[in-house]
């Protein structure tokens, strides 16, 4: 029992090196920092990952790589903290680069299409965009609740909207079009 303890916090330890390595300006130590989160890192890091990014710099090479990294990730139990971290205020100023990550990503965000709805209403118009982005290319199911929620918060977003640019109005309605389309085949199921 005390050598799985001691294995567990080895593990720990590594993975905090891990982390601060991610703070580096070394292209090569945030590459090969990545690449062993990729193989001892669990969801629950994502948050430190994702705050490693310098929003003053978001093209840099070490941004790209941890954009990367986040994009390709294929285990579905990211998907929850994902989620938790799009839903921390505190980490607004991130949430268009999560956004981004979303959309390039293979896991489904499906039964998330109402909070992606409230995101494009509440977001900017390259929130919304990569919103209506997300929202394309899910896959479903979706559940009634879900698409009702959401249009809902449209249907409040429209009669609240006061001097929003017309190409977020655009987006939007793009969006409520996509949601009609999802109701409609929702009822024909039934």
């Amino acid at each position: 029992m005390a050598e799985k303890a001691s294995k567990n916090t080895k593990k720990q330890e590594k993975v905090l090196i891990l982390l601060e390595d991610l703070r580096s300006e070394s292209v090569n130590k945030v590459k090969t920092a990545l690449d062993a989160l990729q193989i001892l890192g669990e969801p629950s890091i994502l948050k430190d990952i994702i705050l490693a990014i310098n929003i003053n710099d978001a093209h840099s090479e070490k941004n790209n790589l941890i954009i990367e990294f986040l994009s390709s990730l294929k285990d579905t139990s990211c998907r929850d903290e994902i989620i938790k971290l799009l839903e921390d205020a505190s980490m607004n100023q991130y949430r268009q680069i999560i956004l981004s990550t979303i959309w390039n990503s293979p896991i489904d965000y499906s039964e998330y299409i109402d909070l992606f709805v409230k995101i494009a209403c509440e977001g900017d118009l390259i929130e919304v965009l990569d919103c209506l982005t997300i929202i394309e290319n899910m896959e479903g199911p979706f559940e009634e609740e879900q698409i009702m929620e959401a249009k809902l918060l449209l249907n409040n977003y429209t009669e609240s909207k006061q001097n929003t640019l017309p190409q977020k109005e655009q987006l939007i309605s793009e969006i409520a079009l996509i949601l009609r389309t999802i109701q409609l085949q929702l009822d024909i199921e039934e």
